[in-house]
């Protein structure tokens, strides 16, 4: 599979997307290009506003992804558009809970957490855009299990809570 993911995500979690991407879509090359390219630039977007170290090159390819790969797609529809700048205003949301100078309450850590995965939805949709409903009701939860921080270790990060 050809993508510049490498350039921002470990290898071993670049082949475990790739294996998600070619289950949930059932090997469809644009489904799986674009997700890729979705999952580089959503990362590279977290470094940037959390202030991790990124270089030039990954940051030049997520923009690309966002400019030309993504939108260039069949499958970046209206819908998917609408899903994506709903979760922009949560992904948002979830950015000034995380900026606060002091810890907010756990249940706006909890709501920031999900917020964060919420661009897995585009996943689901192009899923039930390629292959219909029951389809995307089946792979349903494989697509939530993917999302690999564990709210304990996103708490930690973010706020220095001990795990566990």
């Amino acid at each position: 599979m050809e993508s510049g993911i490498e350039l921002v995500i470990k290898p071993e979690h670049t082949e475990s997307f790739e294996k998600l991407f070619d289950f949930i879509y059932q090997g469809d090359p644009e489904a799986i290009r674009v997700s890729l390219e979705l999952v580089r630039m959503l990362h590279v977007w977290d470094d940037l506003v959390d202030g991790d170290e990124t270089s030039s090159s990954a940051i030049n390819a997520a923009f690309s992804s966002a400019l030309f790969e993504i939108s260039s797609s069949w499958l970046w529809d209206e819908q998917a558009i609408a899903i994506a700048r709903v979760q922009y205003f949560k992904w948002q949301a979830a950015n000034y809970f995380e900026q606060l100078e002091e810890k907010p309450a756990r249940r706006l850590c909890a709501i920031a957490y999900v917020y964060r995965a919420g661009f897995f939805d585009l996943f689901y949709y192009f899923a039930y855009k390629l292959y219909g409903m029951a389809w995307a009701e089946k792979i349903a939860p494989e697509i939530a299990e993917w999302y690999g921080e564990s709210f304990s270790d996103y708490e930690h990060e973010m706020w220095g809570v001990k795990n566990g």
